[in-house]
């Protein structure tokens, strides 16, 4: 049965073979593995469904404006940028990323700009065949339509930046998908959910 892969089997898919220079794989964990990205998006689409998508607090009557909104908002890249601008935010305290192995890379704010570099980098593909103009607009109409749904709102604006601050709503969002995606994808291998003890000062203290 897939759900009961052994934690074992989750390392020794990603160990190299000793007589081989590829990575052994697990067909089971590799099965399991994708059919858990996938769950944890769904988690996030049916959030969004049942708690956003009836609630925006623009373009209220304009119903072709909205449905457009709210489609950009169901894409794979608006999650990456909406964990973006949350991962970056005072409701994510220094000792909460160090605890979770992520730095803070916009100490001062995050902004569009900075949000069509990261869709940029995680495109993968040749720089000659795209340009970080098309992110930088592909991130503002994201970014656009989380102001409408009230999980983004402007900042402050520095010269012609103007920074990005997550709304309490997009918190709570953050918060419940990534609890309910790491139960799913942890406890069926007898993990036991919880904050690991560690500080800013130092892991385990």
């Amino acid at each position: 049965m897939i759900s009961e892969t052994s934690p074992q089997a989750v390392v020794a898919s990603v160990m190299r073979h000793p007589n081989s220079d590829t990575r052994a794989t697990d067909p089971v964990v590799a099965l399991r593995t994708l059919s858990d990205l996938f769950a944890a998006f769904e988690l996030y689409k049916k959030y969004l469904a049942d708690h956003i998508l009836n609630h925006p607090i623009h373009h209220i009557d304009n119903r072709k404006k909205l449905c457009s909104q709210y489609g950009r908002l169901s894409d794979l890249e608006a999650l990456i940028v909406l964990s973006l601008i949350w991962k970056e935010s005072c409701f994510l305290s220094d000792d909460d990323l160090f605890c979770a192995g992520l730095p803070r890379k916009f100490p001062n704010g995050i902004n569009r700009q900075a949000l069509g570099k990261a869709l940029l980098k995680s495109d993968r593909r040749p720089e000659t065949r795209i340009s970080e103009e098309m992110f930088a607009r592909r991130a503002a109409r994201i970014v656009e339509a989380a102001i409408t749904y009230g999980l983004v709102e402007n900042g402050e604006q520095d010269q012609n930046v103007k920074y990005l601050n997550p709304t309490s709503k997009l918190d709570n969002m953050l918060r419940e998908i990534g609890s309910a995606a790491a139960a799913l994808i942890h406890e069926p291998f007898g993990c036991t959910l919880g904050r690991l003890p560690c500080s800013a000062n130092g892991a385990g203290e």
